[in-house]
This record gives structure tokens, C-alpha cells and sequence, in this order.
């Protein structure tokens, strides 16, 4: 799958879980944007967003990946490596 492509659907997730105007707010993301200071996303949400990238894109992230989703670009390099991990997702991509 290609980054911009993976881009695309995380901004979808994100989009659930931001609060306030989430049009105006993910027309403006980018790979820098953090996701605490940037969108406001609080522990609760990170916990959503985690779950909803593994069903939307089939992976498993361990306590340890969730430490290092801090911007969007960590987020998008965090699912490509487990894509790149999982033989079935690979085939597909």
C-alpha cells in the first residue's frame, strides 16, 4: 500500500477522534502534526485510534509502538512496518 494512500485512511481514523471542527482540523494535517499538541488527542483517544488502525488495517501494535505514535508520520511509519510484517497484508499491498 502506497504512504499516501495509508495517509488517507489514518487521517479518517484521526478524524473520529478529534474534537472540534475535524474538516477544518484534517484539511491542515500533515506527517509532522503531533497528535497530543497538534489535534488535541488525549490518552483515551490514542487508545481508539490503536484499536481502529489495527481492524482498518489488520495489524497487532504492541504497548511499546504505542510509546512512539507521537506525530502522524510515526503513526504512518508504525503501519507500514507491521504491514511489512504481516505475509497476507504484503501479498495485498
Amino acid at each position: 500500500m502506497k504512504r499516501t494512500e495509508l495517509f488517507n485512511q489514518f487521517k479518517t481514523i484521526l478524524a473520529e477522534h478529534i474534537p472540534g471542527d475535524e474538516q477544518e482540523i484534517i484539511a491542515t494535517i500533515t506527517e509532522q502534526t503531533n497528535l497530543v499538541d497538534d489535534l488535541g488527542i488525549e490518552s483515551l483517544d490514542v487508545v481508539n485510534i490503536v484499536i481502529d488502525m489495527e481492524d482498518n488495517f489488520n495489524i497487532q501494535i504492541d504497548n511499546d509502538a504505542i510509546k512512539k505514535m507521537s506525530t502522524v508520520g510515526s503513526c504512518l511509519d508504525l503501519i507500514q512496518e507491521k504491514l511489512e510484517l504481516t505475509p497476507t497484508n504484503s501479498k495485498a499491498a
